[in-house]
């Protein structure tokens, strides 16, 4: 059973003859009944207190429990992107390296092509110099003969002198 600053104050003593100072007793129970009661307001206070700071140690609780949540969720997904991007930018360097490799290739088959194409024009480079020549040599050969052809061979009416009939 609790003792209440009221019971304090009405509280009564049986009276001894030889008894302590009923004045002296009544003032100091009631110094005893305001201390305590400003310790019961003082405990009912931390009482209080103590119950909001268990509900703000919930909701702070609850708080970092999401905070966590949230972080976990968010290193997740960082290692997600992390690893979509390195996915990506392996198929981005494999499709690059297939590009250069078509690009290097089609450039080697010009390259072959060219050099097929110069050599196709040195023969015949080759070809039409050794028909000029020939065609040369035999407008010379025409040439010489009509030189030395002595111009008594001809007729008295001449070379372009069509023939009677």
């Amino acid at each position: 059973m609790r003792i209440t600053p009221l019971d304090i104050r009405k509280h009564g003593f049986r009276r001894r003859i030889s008894g302590y100072d009923r004045e002296d007793v009544d003032a100091f129970l009631g110094m005893v009944a305001e201390d305590y009661e400003g310790l019961l307001r003082e405990v009912d206070g931390l009482r209080q207190q103590v119950i909001r700071l268990e509900v703000t140690v919930k909701e702070l609780a609850s708080n970092e429990a999401i905070l966590q949540k949230t972080l976990t969720t968010a290193q997740r997904l960082s290692d997600d992107l992390k690893q979509s991007a390195t996915a990506e930018a392996e198929v981005l360097i494999g499709q690059a390296e297939i590009r250069g490799e078509k690009i290097l290739d089609a450039a080697h088959r010009r390259a072959a092509q060219l050099s097929a194409d110069i050599r196709e024009m040195k023969n015949l480079r080759c070809r039409m110099a050794a028909d000029v020549r020939t065609t040369l040599q035999t407008h010379l050969t025409l040439l010489e003969g009509l030189v030395n052809d002595p111009p008594e061979a001809h007729d008295a009416t001449g070379p372009n002198t069509p023939e009677p009939s």
